[in-house]
């Protein structure tokens, strides 16, 4: 089955800096990278920037894709292994390197497979008036509680608790738990976190519309409170993408100061790939 238009919008942060996200969409396939935007100092021994990561993840994973008699899985396995394979010889991988989320679609003649590695998303659309988001949260499972204890006994040991500290908590959570069984997983230098990757398949019958997001486009579900699930994919259906992620933009803008005292960045890449189903 032939997909009626994809449409594809990615936005930066912010106009001065590198969009992280990458996305590479072929026929019957569709694949959104969301780079993880952690300091240099945590990637020190790669030479490469997260979105080179992000672009070369995404571009490998939709060519193993492209076989249909590859499991997404293995698709996904392969896709990190020619990364790593990229840079090896000229980086010192276990000294720091990017990662990133990844979310991506696969259509067959019947069905529609999906897969989903940490907290980049897939949201449906369903003929029975049905949505819903398919997303990994054990990224958020895991590093709040990590912080939640870090940050507490700072306090009880008297110490002040800052932007900083949270930030600080937050990045050591991630470094301590990412790509462990007790932690979460996502694409970094281990082609067998691909194995933790969450997969299906749904009868293309059932379905109105597809659509992948990055966390920055989805944080008007999960983090702003701007949007409801059902409005952000039937705007991303209708190929207003722009006018969508304006509105997170504001949101975020409205709540800068709020977002700040969360250390949470106020501005966040955010990437849509949509497609109706005929």
């Amino acid at each position: 089955m032939d997909l009626a238009a994809v449409t594809v919008t990615s936005w930066p942060a912010s106009p001065d800096r590198e969009n992280e996200d990458s996305t590479a969409t072929a026929p019957q396939v569709a694949v959104v990278v969301d780079g993880a935007g952690i300091p240099s100092s945590l990637r020190s021994g790669c030479s490469h920037s997260v979105a080179w990561y992000s672009r070369t993840l995404a571009m490998a994973f939709q060519l193993h894709l492209a076989d249909p008699c590859v499991k997404m899985r293995d698709a996904l396995r392969s896709a990190i292994a020619d990364v790593v394979a990229e840079h090896e010889n000229t980086c010192d991988l276990a000294a720091g390197s990017p990662s990133a989320t990844v979310a991506a679609w696969r259509i067959t003649s019947s069905d529609l497979e999906y897969l989903v590695l940490c907290d980049s998303s897939l949201l449906l659309s369903f003929t029975d008036g049905r949505h819903l988001e398919v997303t990994d949260d054990r990224l958020s499972q895991v590093v709040e509680p990590w912080v939640e204890a870090a940050l507490a006994k700072r306090s009880k040991g008297g110490l002040s608790i800052s932007p900083h500290d949270f930030r600080a908590a937050s990045r050591e959570a991630v470094e301590s738990l990412r790509n462990t069984s007790e932690g979460f997983w996502c694409c970094h230098n281990d082609p067998a976190a691909a194995d933790e990757a969450l997969q299906g398949s749904i009868p293309l019958a059932a379905l109105r519309g597809v659509v992948l997001a990055t966390d920055g486009a989805t944080r008007g579900i999960h983090l702003l409170g701007s949007h409801t699930l059902e409005e952000t994919i039937l705007a991303a259906l209708s190929g207003t993408h722009d006018e969508l992620l304006g509105q997170i933009r504001a949101a975020e803008d409205a709540q800068a100061q709020s977002l700040t005292l969360q250390a949470v960045k106020v501005h966040d890449d955010a990437t849509l790939v949509s497609a109706r189903i005929p």
